[in-house]
This record gives C-alpha cells, structure tokens and sequence, in this order.
C-alpha cells in the first residue's frame, strides 16, 4: 500500500490511478504515468547508443510495468519485479522526488550503510550542486 501522499500524486496524475513500475539499482523504480512519459522522451533523445545504452534501454524500459492502483491505493507488484528487487515482506519505500523506490528492507539498510556522503562531494560539485549542508 502507497502513502496518502503517493496515492494522491499519482491520482492527481491519472485519475485511474496509474503507475508505471521498472527495475533499478537493485529495486523497483515507480513513477506516475506522466513522469515517465519523461523519463521515455529523454531515453528517445539517445542518438547511436553503444551496445551499453542499448542494454540499459532494453532492461529499463521492457522491464517496466504501468498498473493501476485498487481503491485502497494499493498496487500489486509483479512477479518478475518482486523477483528482481529481492522484495519479500519488509520492504521500503524511498521517495525521491519524482518517482520512488521500493527496496528489500535489508538491501536497503546495507546500502545506505556503505554509502559515505563524502564520496559525492567532488561529483556533486562537478554537476554545479551546491547544498547548503
């Protein structure tokens, strides 16, 4: 089950309540219908993708899938996703501004355990991002 404030995003979106569920970085990646709208007309602006893109293309987009929220807010996550992002009976939800995750509870602990914000400051300067932290 979504949070009222995913919920209501993604309603106010699509009023039949769609979502559209791919695979990343280890977890499930859901956006509202219109966000990959987006996120499918930046991946068109590829011109000549190496065999790499190509790969990334194929995994991303064919393993997506649009679904439709029940009335409870609810949204069953398909086999071939539960499969790919380890999700089992504890999972977390990561929202991330446009879209969020849903990660296995456990992979997603160890994950931010390794995860040394320090590493990304060089790259975070480097794309023009100055936090003020």
């Amino acid at each position: 089950m979504l949070p009222p404030e995913y919920r209501d995003r993604i309603v106010a979106d699509s009023a039949e309540g769609r979502v559209v569920l791919t695979i990343l970085d280890d977890c499930v990646v859901g956006f509202t219908a219109a966000e990959w709208t987006i996120v499918i007309d930046e991946i068109a602006k590829i011109k000549n993708p190496s065999k790499k893109l190509r790969n990334f293309k194929r995994k991303f987009i064919s393993g997506s899938e649009e679904l439709t929220l029940d009335k409870q807010g609810r949204v069953m996550i398909p086999a071939h996703l539960r499969e790919y992002g380890s999700l089992d009976r504890e999972v977390v939800l990561a929202g991330m501004g446009t879209y969020f995750e849903v990660w296995n509870r456990e992979e997603f602990r160890r994950m931010l355990a390794q995860q040394d914000l320090e590493d990304v400051s060089e790259e975070l300067s480097e794309c023009d991002v100055n936090l003020p932290i």
